[in-house]
């Protein structure tokens, strides 16, 4: 639970992340307490549906994920049913759940995802792998498009440099309006 919290603590102000706007801490009767988090922003559950989407939310997850980097965490359940779009903008969302502090296992209900030879702690290239997983998920969507078959290649090489920086400013992606 302490966990969550610190989680959306450290990350609060992150654009394109929910965020905590309210905690409520409740003891039951067993003395265990129970966190509460009332979180924005919330839409529907949505994979992009064209290519245009797809450049603007890959934009808005890159840069989350890159600004939750810089802050020493993980998001880990990186995945298009953890993704809303609200305003042109595409947020993560159950973020907190399965976060955790860079060089930390990772859940063992995330481990089946992940090839255990080379994923052993969280760190950027948890994230990345997740990210290329969701891009694998559209490739009909931008398979016959330069544009991103280049960035999912450099997606690639950033899950061996353990680092989004490279690809921030790459042509695919385009910031919302």
């Amino acid at each position: 639970m302490h966990r969550v919290k610190l989680f959306y603590d450290t990350t609060k102000g992150t654009q394109y992340l929910e965020e905590a706007v309210k905690y409520i801490i409740k003891v039951k009767n067993d003395e265990s307490e129970v966190l509460m988090l009332y979180l924005t922003p919330v839409g529907v559950n949505r994979k992009p549906d064209s290519i245009g989407k797809l450049h603007i939310a890959m934009y808005c997850i890159v840069h989350c994920v890159y600004s939750v980097h810089q802050r020493g965490w993980c998001i880990v359940d990186l995945r298009w049913p953890n993704m809303v779009e609200q305003n042109d903008c595409f947020y993560v969302i159950d973020a907190g759940e399965f976060a955790q502090h860079h060089g930390k296992a990772i859940h063992s209900n995330m481990l089946r995802i992940f090839d255990p030879v080379t994923v052993d702690s969280c760190k950027p290239a948890t994230d990345i792998y997740m990210l290329i997983k969701m891009m694998e998920d559209t490739e009909n969507m931008w398979h016959d498009n330069p544009h991103g078959q280049d960035f999912f290649k450099e997606l690639e090489n950033c899950y061996q440099q353990n680092s989004l920086s490279s690809i921030l400013n790459h042509s695919f992606l385009i910031k919302p309006q």
